[in-house]
């Protein structure tokens, strides 16, 4: 079992995804988490579980089965976190 962090955290997550035949996909996200305690390959699991049915594959012909993905964290030491637009 991987190291368990207790939120709340931020990671700043790097996707590259490399469908066979075509350009890689490089997508950058946050990952945010409070009270609950993800090791870094759960949080890799779920970044890939969200990003998985946004991205349009049948379009291009391409099992999102059978694609590479390399998923990068990195740990962002803050102590807080302001969304301006928030109400």
């Amino acid at each position: 079992m991987g190291k368990v962090n207790i939120g709340p955290r931020y990671y700043r997550v790097t996707v590259i995804i490399k469908p066979e035949g075509f350009n890689k996909i490089l997508l950058e996200g946050l990952f945010v988490y409070g009270k609950e305690a993800y090791t870094l390959s759960e949080i890799k699991k779920k970044c890939w579980e969200f990003l998985k049915p946004q991205i349009n594959f049948e379009k291009y012909d391409i099992d999102p089965e059978q694609v590479r993905t390399d998923i990068k964290l990195t740990s962002l030491p803050v102590d807080f976190l302001l969304n301006a637009d928030q109400k």
